[in-house]
């Protein structure tokens, strides 16, 4: 299941500063929920569960309306929530005599622009409008940024260096990726960090001046996973015990797992990384 940011965009009410207000407070308690959701603090779990992991756009919105119509003084009317033919929910205010204000809207995804693989690379770089920030897509299907990065071992040093690129320490084992991220050594995946700053292990002991930029458009999304997200700890937590479960159900060594991988920002990658993705070398 894909991994869904919705964004709410209060509409421009001319001329009647109380409809302006509800707008207003119904875009900061979007921002309080989506908050909270991706901190795992969502008052209302069914929420959390929906908005992160099978988007419902009827339970985001219903949310919504629940902790702003306190706030809509009497006479005014009701609010409403909507799925217009165009497919965009929209949240709106029905007054005296039926009549409706749309207050704001709902869009799913961040708005990109895909463009076409270039020769040789294995996915299309998607640009956020707006921006210039490149992404790629992940085997959940999150967007990941194009770069991430790796401080490297004096094992990866040697790969690249004759042309190798980057090796996992063992192809063909079958461990998980929560094996992985809970310290396994031995295994298929590569650990990457889509942080551009120095990053520490859980003693706070860096991990070195040398690291190399990767560009993940050369690797196939089936093989790349952002451990880091909240989608990522749902499918980390559906390894340990088969379904989704809070954080304290957990062993300490598993806790520490999720932590540690949303600290680091780690992005996996499965299997190796070609000598063509390596972007940039510093410290060798």
């Amino acid at each position: 299941m894909g991994y869904y940011r919705l964004v709410f965009e209060p509409a421009n009410i001319q001329g009647d500063h109380s409809l302006n207000q509800i707008a207003l407070d119904l875009q900061k308690e979007f921002s309080t929920v989506w908050k909270q959701a991706k901190l795992h603090e969502a008052k209302s779990k069914a929420v959390w569960m929906e908005v992160m992991w099978e988007p419902n756009p009827e339970v985001f919105a219903g949310e919504l309306i629940k902790r702003v119509k306190s706030k809509v003084k009497a006479g005014r009317g009701v609010l409403k929530y909507r799925m217009p033919q165009n497919g965009v929910p929209e949240i709106y205010l029905e007054g005296p005599g039926q009549t409706q204000t749309v207050l704001g809207r709902m869009r799913r995804g961040i708005d990109t622009t895909t463009y076409q693989a270039q020769p040789g690379h294995v996915q299309a770089v998607q640009t956020r409008l707006g921006d210039d920030k490149e992404f790629v897509l992940d085997g959940w299907s999150q967007f990941v940024p194009r770069f991430v990065y790796r401080f490297v071992t004096d094992r990866d040093v040697a790969n690249i260096n004759g042309g190798n690129g980057i090796k996992p320490r063992n192809p063909n084992a079958t461990d998980n990726m929560l094996e992985h991220v809970a310290g396994k050594k031995e295994t298929r995946f590569v650990s990457t960090t889509k942080s551009k700053r120095d990053i520490q292990n859980p003693h706070g002991e860096s991990f070195g001046e040398r690291k190399v930029k990767i560009d993940l458009s050369w690797i196939a999304k089936e093989r790349i996973y952002d451990v880091s997200t909240p989608l990522g700890e749902i499918n980390l937590a559906k390894l340990a015990s088969g379904k989704y479960g809070e954080l304290k159900s957990f062993t300490n060594q598993i806790q520490q797992a999720f932590r540690d991988a949303k600290r680091t920002k780690e992005v996996l990658v499965e299997g190796d990384i070609p000598p063509e993705a390596i972007d940039e070398r510093t410290g060798f």
